[in-house]
């Protein structure tokens, strides 16, 4: 039998199984402090995803407007689930709940990016209802 996967708002107890995800998704090395005021509060949240009394699936999520059309977005950021956990429904379960808070935080719309090579991730999506937008991202790092 499938343990209990509960998704909820992120807590500071949950640090020490958040940092292992990331790093392990992301290859972050992100403080507990920068996470705390860089990724929470301001229309900010993260969500995770507990089983087996840890944390082994997250997302960070936050609204944004468009300041010239009368439009909200909900923009989600770090989707990850912990590798031995992927294809138990906890992505499907996480963006279930995503679009309810969509509706709460009367959202127009849901937008992320993903990599080009995450093929899987992209066949979620779709499945999900998701469209790829034709538009390209352009980046200056400094």
């Amino acid at each position: 039998m499938q343990n209990e996967i509960v998704i909820r708002q992120y807590d500071k107890a949950d640090w020490r199984d958040l940092s292992v995800l990331l790093r392990e998704g992301y290859n972050s090395e992100i403080d507990e402090k920068t996470l705390e005021t860089e990724y929470l509060g301001d229309q900010k949240n993260i969500l995770v995803a507990e089983c087996d009394n840890r944390v082994v699936g997250t997302i960070f999520w936050e609204v944004q407007r468009d300041y010239v059309r009368p439009h909200k977005t909900l923009y989600l950021t770090y989707l990850v689930v912990k590798t031995e956990y992927r294809r138990k429904g906890i992505a499907r379960k996480i963006y279930s709940i995503i679009e309810d808070l969509c509706r709460e935080q009367k959202c127009d719309s849901i937008e992320f990016t993903s990599a080009n090579y995450r093929t899987g991730a992209h066949a979620l999506y779709m499945s999900l209802g998701y469209s790829i937008k034709d538009t390209s991202v352009f980046i200056k790092e400094l």
